[in-house]
Order: structure tokens, then C-alpha cells, then sequence
């Protein structure tokens, strides 16, 4: 921030540290620990700037800096002359960068830089030639990488590990180029946690460790080739705070610190490490740490650790747990950092990347301050002031308050103008409350209707580093009691209470066995009323329930029942829309995204069933759906919702799912329902298919108000439609372009889906060998 005025009349600086500037038009401050902050940005006005604020990903060797940005490709940064250049993605020339959304950066030993894009694999740059190698998944080939958003890269000596957004973990043999899968098999618990790979780490025992979202923390074994998988369990305390580590490393002490997206920090010692057991210590908000979405870890030469978040970044120190934050008020770009953009360089200098470009720094020259702050206190009473103490005074002040005096109230603070919206509190009434209270940022303690004695009022203080002040500032408060509690009061109330208990315990004496008798008598009345309404409001509670659960099940098959499925869509939408999955702005007009979750919704139409009802009666139908139903369960995933939609009709609600992975679990149900032979009764068999349709919620791309999901549902129906109408025992999929408008989309799919189809604003997939034929009906889409 630059001086009110250039005309400087006086300086001071304070015991923080903080240069105070006075000049004619007024008073400036200067904390000099924002200038050990270099930082990097782009510049429309310099052409070595760089490329895009937004920075993913960081990487070095030697003199150059590689720097991943979402939107501006890749970037060199030589250190010695500070020049950048550029590299970016150019559609006439194949051997470019294939996509601008860089992920992730890593340079090797032989000084090759990979990079890996948003949607278009992994790319191999070498600086001497100056031209890129690309690697994309090629469905028709298993030895391609498994999916195209690459998170994460790691290499060793002959091998690439490369971390995908939906394919899972995969290893390239630099030798002969092929790659070897690990994805997630639902039935192996020995596979990885999940196929949404963000971190990859070797530990200094060349233990293999593996980050995902949503699965937790994963040990490979890779002589055995399984996965150890540590995960977050709500009934354990000592297990890992979160399901997402976005990062992993390895400190000098031996310790693996994994950083979460929401649940702080985790610390594995290594004796539990060694030992095989699953404790994790926790550093959280309520610890010191300004944010519980961490983003990167680094440890610099003093093993002090520097943590990025989407509030700033932190310096912990693991040896005393000292904690200390900084953000733009302390001369950083921004608040919010990015995950996996961070990087160590030889020298010591530490970089970060975030939302507003790239910040570098030596942590040494970071100084802590070390001035312990005088604490300032004002008592008021009913708001208004009347004492101040101060942590220097000898003696504490003295407050008189009497019954009238209903609320009392202390405000403090601490006199350090450092940082000082991070200075931090402890306070505690004496005689009130038996802990410290802590607070930040808020700085007045309130209490009310206090009773009559005597309380003290401590206050403690720390600046912005941690750093406390060393005298509390009191004050001593005798509350005097109203006069009907004084001790003549009580006294009177003892003499007369004793006057009246003398005159009543002679007749109280004789009816105390009569009220002994009735007192029996009486218990044992109420306990046998008791137990009756015990028993009474049992049987009223299980009906309840019982009521409740079959106004939501399907008597006959068990499952939940179309009622089930509105209350379930409601609570699935709502969720979505508070909480997309991808919150990027992807300006690319691509169909469909694997690595953006939602809402798989599948319509089966079973085929055949009204020959079994015609042929062997009603009864045998409903053994086929039992059998049905016991398919469905053993085919879907914990997380999906089964629904009986009427007859032979059923729905699949999907959590957190992928075109890939639904149409994967369609594939499987098709062949388990044409594969099962229906045992109808009377020794009778029977043979049933499954006309299946597939599509998405929301069905345009991050555009979750365009359709709602009993429009979306009806979608899926026309596709179960075309699947039956095309030869049946088959699942068709129906997906909308980000390109679909608003404009009369609901009119254009009701009337017009085979042009939409042709014009590729809506795809199909199917298991079909054969090409479509659409009908008439086929344009009667009841949306």
C-alpha cells in the first residue's frame, strides 16, 4: 500500500516491529516481512510474464522452474534472469502442448518435463528438441494410460507413476512405453480405495503411498501387487480425519504427513507406521490451523513445516506445535492456494501456486515476531465504561458490583499492530469458569446475572506469531448480595423456620405411618401404571415405524417404492446443486466429462415378463421379480438406490457416478438377467431379458436447473424404449451437449431427439452390435 503523502514528517518503530510512517495527510504502516515474498503474476503488459494467475502445478531442475497453469499451459521460469517463457497448446502443430489445463508438472532426472492436462492425457516435453509426446487413453487399447484428466505424476528410475481422475493409478514402463493399470474392483478389497487418484508419494523406506478422493490413504505392495487402505472411520478416533488426502510427505523425523480437503492435518509417526498400525494424530481448526482444507505440505531446512490452504499459508512448527498464518495482509498475492502446486527447490527457496499466481519465497528470512503485547482491559456495566487494567499493573483492579448490576462486560485487546486482526485471546472468570476460553478476533466477554461473591478477571494475549504476553490483566470483582440474601437475612430465616418445624413435628410424628402405609401403597400403583404405558408406548413406536417403512417399501419384491424415489430426488438435487462436484469453468464444448460425477439414472424393462403371467399365472411373475430383485442387489453398489417403478419396471439411482461407470453396471445386469434362469414354480423355468436406458442427471453438463429429474427419468424411459425397440436383452444411453440451450429444450427433445442425436447435441451409446432404427414413438419424449 503506498504513504497517504510523499511528504514524511515523523517515523516510528513500534516494539512488533511495524514502521509507522507519519506524513501531512495522515498515518502509514509498513510490516517489512510482506517484502521476503516474491511473487509471480501475469502481465498483459510484459510477454515473459506468466502465461495464467491460476497455477496447478510446480516443478524444477536446475536453473528452470516449471509452472503448471488451468487455462494458460506451461511455463519456464529461469531463475538467474527471472525471464518466462511460454508453451501452449496450438491445434496446427502436433508436437505442442495437447491441453491448455495443465494438472500436474514433474521434471526427471534427465531433465524432461511431464505434464499432465485436464482432459488430454499425458504429455512429455524435452527441452531440446522443444516438442511434445503425447499419451492419451485409447479404449481399444489396455496398455494405454486408463483415463485422460491426469492429477498426479511421480518418477522412479525406469518407471512413470501417474495418477488419473477416474482411471485409477498407472505405471509406465519408460523402456518399451506401455501402461499397467490399478483400478478399484468393488468386490476386491486388496485393489485401490478408488479410481480418483491425487496424490502419489515414495517414503524413504520406498514405500509406495497413494492419495485419493473419497478413498482415503492406500500402501502399495508392489511385489504383491494389493493395496493397504487406511481410511477415515466416524466410530474411530485415531483413524484419518478425512477421505480426501490431497497430499503426502514424508519429515525428517520419520512422520507421513497427510494434508485433507476438510479434515486438517493428519500426523502417522513412525512407530505406528513401522508397526502396521492406523493412528493418526489431528491438527485442526480448534488447533490453531486457520483452514481444514489443506492443499500442499513442504518442510523447509529447520523441519518447520509450510502448509497451503484456501486461506493462506501456514507455518507449523511439529517440534513445539507453534503455529503461524499468513494471507495478503502479509504481502502475498492471495488467500487461496491450489492443490499440488508447490514446490522445494535445491537452495532451500520454497514456491507456492494459487488462484492469483506464484509465490517464492526463503523461509528463513520469515522472522518471528517475537514482541510479547501488553494487554489492555475495559470493564462496562449495562454497556457503559467505568475501569481499565492493564497487564503491567501490580495489583489488580478493584470492581464493586451490587444486585442491580445485571450484566457486566470486558473488552480486550492487545497491543501489537503487527498482524493484529491475528492476535489471539485466552480469558477466564475465576470462581465462574474453570477453564481458559479462547478466542480470535472477538475480543469482549459478557456475563450476566452473576451471583453474589467474589470472582477475578483474567485476560491473556498473543500476537499474530503465537508469541503471549507474560503478565495477565485482572480484575478482581466482589459481587454484593440483595439485601433478603444478607447474613442477618438468613439468619432470621433460620429462627423462624426453626420456630415453625418445632410446632409441626408432633403431628407430623403421628401421621407418618399412615403416610408410610399410603406411600407403598401408592409406589405400587405407579409402578404398575408404569410399566403398562412403557409396554404401551413399545408397541406404539414399532407400529409407527412398521407404518412408516411400508409407505416407502414394495410389498412384494422389498425395495423401496416410487413414493421413496421423489423424497430421494429432492434430497439428491438439492445436494448437487449446493455442492457441484466440478466447480471449473470448462469453456470446452465437450459431450460429457468421466471425471465429473453425478446422477446415474437407469430404467430396466424387463422383457418376457408377460409371457411368464400369461403362461405359468400371477404367482410365478412374482417369484421371477423376487429373482429380479436379488440380481438388481447383487449387481449395484451400496451407495445406489434400487426402485420398484410399477410391474416389471425398475430404477437405479447412482451416487457419485460416471457415464463409464454406469453404463459399466448396465452391461452387468443385462447379461446377470438374460444369464439367470427364473425358477417359476411347479418345476417350470423361465427366461426373462432387460431392455435397459441409461442417462445422467443433470443431462447438460453442469446444468442442473435446466431439466428436472422427472424429465431426465423420462429420458431414461425412452431409452429403455429404444433398446426394446431394437431387439431387446440391450442398454441404450442418452447424454446432453453443454451445448443444448435453454431455449425450447424441453419442446426439441419431446419432438426432435433423432435430429438432436444427428447433430450431436444429444449421444447415444449402446451395447448394441446393430445401428438404431427410431421409430415415430421415438420423437415422443413426454418431458
Amino acid at each position: 500500500t503506498s504513504l497517504p503523502n510523499n511528504r514524511v514528517t515523523s517515523l516510528y518503530q513500534d516494539r512488533g516491529g511495524v514502521l509507522w510512517i507519519g506524513t501531512y495527510n495522515g498515518l502509514g504502516k509498513w510490516n517489512y516481512i510482506s517484502d521476503t515474498f516474491m511473487h509471480y503474476r501475469q502481465d498483459s503488459d510484459i510477454q515473459s510474464s506468466l502465461s495464467n494467475n491460476l497455477v496447478t502445478g510446480i516443478s524444477g531442475s536446475g536453473e528452470s522452474i516449471w509452472i503448471g497453469t488451468y487455462g494458460g499451459g506451461l511455463n519456464r521460469l529461469d531463475i538467474a534472469s527471472g525471464e518466462i517463457e511460454q508453451y501452449q497448446h496450438d491445434s496446427a502443430n502436433s508436437n505442442s502442448l495437447s491441453d491448455n489445463r495443465v494438472m500436474a508438472v514433474f521434471v526427471d532426472k534427465a531433465g524432461q518435463v511431464w505434464t499432465g492436462t485436464r482432459n488430454h492425457g499425458l504429455s512429455l516435453f524435452n527441452p531440446q528438441t522443444e516438442t511434445f509426446t503425447h499419451f492419451e487413453h485409447d479404449p481399444d487399447n489396455k496398455n494405454s494410460i486408463s483415463a485422460n484428466g491426469v492429477t498426479s505424476i511421480f518418477a522412479d528410475e525406469e518407471t512413470l507413476w501417474i495418477g488419473t481422475y477416474g482411471g485409477g493409478l498407472n505405471k509406465l514402463d519408460l523402456n518399451n512405453g506401455s501402461f499397467t493399470r490399478y483400478q478399484n474392483d468393488a468386490e476386491n478389497s486388496l485393489s485401490i480405495s478408488s479410481d480418483r487418484v491425487l496424490a502419489i508419494y515414495r517414503d524413504s523406506a520406498g514405500i509406495l503411498w497413494i492419495g485419493t478422493e473419497d478413498g482415503g490413504l492406500n500402501q502399495f505392495d508392489e511385489s504383491n501387487q494389493t493395496f493397504t487402505r487406511y481410511q477415515h472411520n466416524p466410530q474411530q478416533t485415531s483413524s484419518l480425519s478425512s477421505n480426501t488426502a490431497w497430499e503426502i510427505m514424508e519429515g525428517r523425523d520419520g512422520s507421513l504427513w497427510i494434508a485433507t480437503r476438510d479434515g486438517g492435518l493428519n500426523r502417522w509417526s513412525a512407530a505406528h507406521r513401522k508397526a502396521g498400525r492406523g493412528v493418526f494424530s489431528k491438527y485442526l481448526k480448534q488447533d490453531g490451523l486457520i483452514s481444514n482444507t489443506l492443499h500442499g505440505i513442504l518442510e523447509d531446512k529447520r523441519g518447520v513445516l509450510w502448509l497451503s490452504s484456501n486461506r493462506g499459508l501456514t507455518r507449523f512448527d511439529p517440534v513445539t506445535d507453534s503455529i503461524s498464518h499468513f494471507d495478503d495482509s502479509n504481502g502475498l498475492p492471495g488467500k487461496e492456494f491450489t492443490f499440488g502446486a508447490r514446490f522445494k527447490h535445491a537452495d532451500g527457496t520454497l514456491m507456492f501456486g494459487g488462484t492469483e499466481g506464484l509465490v517464492a519465497f526463503d523461509p528463513t528470512m520469515i522472522h518471528i515476531n517475537k514482541h510479547k503485547p501488553q494487554i489492555a482491559v475495559t470493564a462496562m456495566l449495562q454497556m457503559s465504561p467505568v475501569m481499565k487494567s492493564f497487564s503491567s499493573n501490580i495489583m489488580p483492579a478493584r470492581l464493586d458490583m451490587n444486585y442491580r448490576d445485571y450484566a457486566i462486560s470486558f473488552e480486550f485487546t492487545a497491543l501489537d499492530f503487527t498482524s493484529s486482526d491475528k492476535n489471539h485471546y485466552k480469558y477466564m472468570l475465576e470462581g465462574f469458569e474453570q477453564d481458559w476460553i479462547r478466542s480470535t478476533g472477538y475480543r469482549r466477554a459478557t456475563y450476566t446475572n452473576l451471583p453474589a461473591g467474589n470472582y477475578t478477571f483474567k485476560v491473556m494475549g498473543a500476537n499474530n506469531d503465537g508469541v503471549w504476553s507474560e503478565d495477565v490483566a485482572a480484575f478482581d470483582i466482589h459481587v454484593a448480595p440483595p439485601p433478603w440474601k444478607s447474613g442477618l437475612a438468613y439468619a432470621s430465616y433460620i429462627l423462624l423456620i426453626l420456630s415453625v418445624v418445632v410446632l409441626i413435628v408432633r403431628g407430623q410424628m403421628n401421621r407418618l405411618k399412615q403416610a408410610e402405609i399410603q406411600r407403598i401403597d401408592l409406589e405400587s400403583q405407579v409402578n404398575s401404571r408404569t410399566k403398562e404405558l412403557q409396554d404401551r408406548n413399545k408397541e406404539l413406536e414399532q407400529l409407527s415405524t412398521q407404518l412408516e417403512k411400508a409407505s416407502y417399501t414394495d410389498q412384494l419384491t422389498g425395495l423401496y417404492n416410487r413414493r421413496y424415489l421423489h423424497q430421494l430426488m429432492e434430497t439428491e438435487v438439492a445436494a448437487l446443486k449446493l455442492n457441484p462436484e466440478d466447480r471449473s469453468a470448462d469453456k470446452d464444448n465437450t459431450l460429457t466429462l468421466d471425471i465429473s460425477p453425478g446422477l446415474s439414472i437407469t430404467v430396466i424393462d424387463l422383457d418376457g415378463f408377460k409371457q411368464i403371467n400369461d403362461i405359468y399365472g400371477h404367482h410365478a411373475g412374482d417369484l421371477a421379480l423376487i429373482q429380479v430383485r436379488d440380481i438388481l442387489q447383487k449387481c449395484c453398489r451400496e451407495a445406489d438406490t434400487i426402485i420398484r417403478w410399477g410391474g416389471d419396471e425398475f430404477i437405479i439411482v447412482g451416487r457419485h457416478s460416471s457415464r463409464m461407470g454406469a453404463e459399466k453396471y448396465a452391461e452387468r445386469i443385462r447379461f446377470e438377467l438374460v444369464q439367470h434362469q427364473y425358477q417359476v414354480g411347479g418345476g417350470n423355468v423361465a427366461r426373462l431379458s432387460g431392455s435397459i436406458g441409461v442417462t445422467m442427471f443433470p443431462f447438460i453438463p453442469n446444468s442442473t436447473n435446466m431439466l428436472s429429474w422427472e424429465q431426465v427419468t423420462s429420458i431414461a424411459d425412452q431409452a429403455a424404449y429404444l433398446a426394446k425397440e431394437n431387439g431387446r436383452n440391450a442398454w441404450v444411453g442418452l447424454y446432453g451437449s453443454r451445448r443444448l440451450t435453454s431455449d425450447n429444450i424441453s419442446e426439441r427433445i419431446q419432438n426432435d431427439i433423432e435430429g438432436l442425436i444427428k447433430s450431436g447435441l444429444v449421444e447415444v451409446t449402446t451395447s448394441l452390435e446393430t445401428t438404431m432404427n427410431f421409430s415415430n414413438k421415438t420423437n415422443q419424449i413426454n418431458v
